[in-house]
């Protein structure tokens, strides 16, 4: 069964109880973390399995609290896993500047974990890869300032997580804080990629 896109949380929990009692053990369509979170809890009362299309957080990878939840794309922790083996390997043939990065996420429960996840899984890494600036900010803000303290911290891997900021105007505006040019890497986060170029 597909469940239309809506991030209500009641909404999702009333229409899965709905199908549960319909005899439905199976619910896809679940596109984000809010949605996949409401209809995993009733799911785990009432036997009922979720997957999701795309909610990386990875809170949901708890198969004790969350034991019927799958998910197509991977989790934070998986794709950071990989970013960072990419930057290890770019770093160890002899690339200057991979092992400092930036970070910009805005504020939100998938941006910290995103975050996060680059903080703890670099420093874990020998040599680390070190996140020298770690910003967040909110939708509507001017985000010069953040861009700026980038830009000053030296790092010429920059990470972004820009979900409900206009990403082409984020980027303009780090192009005009000379940002962006060969001396600069920029990698974005799923939810990016997904919203703005798909």
């Amino acid at each position: 069964i597909n469940i239309p896109t809506f991030n209500i949380a009641p909404v999702v929990i009333q229409q899965t109880i709905a199908f549960a009692e319909q005899g439905i053990s199976l619910l896809t369509g679940l596109s984000t973390s809010v949605q996949s979170e409401a209809a995993s809890h009733v799911g785990t009362v009432y036997d009922v399995a979720t997957l999701s299309s795309f909610a990386p957080d990875s809170f949901l990878g708890d198969k004790k609290t969350f034991p019927y939840f799958s998910r197509v794309a991977p989790a934070v922790s998986e794709f950071v896993r990989v970013q960072l083996a990419g930057f290890v390997y770019f770093r160890d043939i002899g690339g200057i500047g991979w092992s400092d990065i930036a970070i910009i996420v805005e504020v939100s429960q998938y941006g910290i974990d995103f975050a996060q996840n680059y903080i703890e899984q670099g420093g874990e890494l020998q040599p680390p890869i070190n996140v020298v600036q770690y910003r967040t900010m909110l939708p509507g803000s001017d985000y010069r300032v953040e861009l700026q303290t980038v830009k000053q911290s030296g790092a010429r891997v920059i990470i972004a997580d820009t979900f409900l900021i206009n990403f082409h105007e984020f980027m303009e505006t780090a192009n005009e804080e000379g940002l962006v040019g060969e001396h600069y890497v920029w990698f974005v986060s799923p939810v990016v990629v997904a919203n703005f170029f798909s």
